[in-house]
């Protein structure tokens, strides 16, 4: 199966002299925390929720702020609307990430891919679920390989916890 049968083709664009609080409106209203941001149907970075926090309102820059000042694009990952959808699922695996730009073999920006894209796409024919969500035992491990980073953090603040508890608990024991 090739990208461009499952790809969401309706993508909203960020504009890189947009103001990062209509990014983040435009964010919200397609409930995703990232927008690829184009210039001419070329895509020249992305900006995430993230960037917004630790880039502009951490360093006390305004509502106004350019999205160009805030975008990542330094190494923009894309995939290509004719490339298999097993290796884009590999990709976003390795790379950790959840989404990719699609553009097609002239560098427009016609798409965006995501693991849910995938998995609704490749579930009837395959066996594995994954929230519900029948896919196939490759993506079904991309899945679980880009979200393993979350659930480690998850763990380690989890434990941090329960550690602070018990020294909680031991003082109040007095030991």
């Amino acid at each position: 199966m090739k990208v461009r049968e499952c790809m969401s083709h309706h993508v909203l664009v960020a504009n890189p002299r947009q103001a990062i609080a209509e990014a983040a409106r435009l964010m919200s209203k397609c409930d995703a925390g990232v927008l690829p941001v184009g210039e001419d149907d070329r895509l020249v970075g992305m900006i995430t929720d993230r960037d917004i926090v630790i880039r502009a309102v951490a360093k006390d820059k305004g509502p106004n702020t350019p999205v160009r000042d805030v975008m990542s694009d330094d190494q923009v990952l894309y995939c290509f609307d004719d490339e298999d959808v097993e290796d884009v699922a590999e990709n976003l695996a390795e790379q950790q990430v959840r989404r990719l730009p699609v553009l097609n073999r002239e560098k427009r920006l016609v798409g965006i891919i995501s693991l849910g894209d995938i998995a609704k796409a490749t579930g009837a024919t395959l066996g594995m679920t994954y929230f519900g969500v029948v896919v196939g035992p490759f993506i079904f491990w991309a899945i679980v390989a880009a979200t393993a980073s979350y659930a480690i953090a998850f763990a380690a603040i989890g434990a941090c916890a329960l550690i602070a508890g018990l020294a909680c608990f031991r003082k109040e024991a007095g030991r």
